[in-house]
């Protein structure tokens, strides 16, 4: 399930008629992501790595479906109990301290998820895609002006495996494919790994 965190000002001063960012997360909801909140304050820095005092955030049912400001009263919101989590272990906060150049991804396969539109490079573009996706606009992570829609998995030759995580993305290409030689060729032995896009932890279940 994809993990989606906001770092936001405390929850319970938002202004529940202007602030946009409800609707990112009552839009996560509704796709059933996991929605953790946090404050500017939250933010660790544990043996190196970047954690976070996270909190598990849902909103009211009817607030979540209508985002009524008249309908929203005293119990709009609730939160879970806190837990600390790596900020590596949710997706999209993730995606952009990358684009931040806070911190990259060490597994290859972690870039190519991040890569949400397949341009070969992960920047702003990738987050402008997801959050179409979250918020229903879309139903894939197709670039803008694309007439075809786009695949949200990746297939690659198990091969690809062989490259080294440092490797660019562009060097990726080649594995989307397979030559064989024939109809006589073992085409059982071909072993291809399903790659969900935006799945940068790789914690998807089915």
């Amino acid at each position: 399930m994809t993990k989606i965190a906001f770092l936001m000002d405390p929850i319970a001063s938002v202004s529940v008629k202007k602030d946009s960012t409800l609707a990112m997360i009552a839009a996560a909801q509704k796709r059933e992501m996991e929605v953790f909140y946090l404050q500017q304050e939250d933010l660790l820095l544990d043996k190196g790595q970047v954690t976070a005092l996270t909190k598990p955030l849902r909103l009211a049912d009817d607030f979540c479906q209508s985002l009524d400001a008249g309908q929203a009263g005293e119990g709009w919101y609730e939160l879970g109990d806190e837990q600390s989590m790596a900020l590596a272990d949710i997706d999209i906060v993730m995606m952009r301290k990358h684009i931040l150049s806070m911190e990259r991804p060490d597994a290859l396969v972690s870039r190519v998820a991040a890569d949400v539109n397949q341009d070969r490079s992960i920047d702003v573009l990738d987050i402008v895609a997801m959050r179409k996706v979250i918020l229903g606009m879309r139903n894939d992570y197709a670039m803008e002006g694309s007439p075809q829609p786009a695949a949200n998995w990746r297939l690659l030759d198990v091969r690809i495996s062989e490259l080294p995580d440092q490797a660019s993305l562009e060097e990726v290409q080649v594995y989307e494919g397979r030559s064989v030689n024939g109809m006589n060729a073992d085409f059982l032995n071909i072993d291809w790994l399903a790659v969900k896009l935006g799945d940068v932890n790789g914690d998807w279940q089915p």
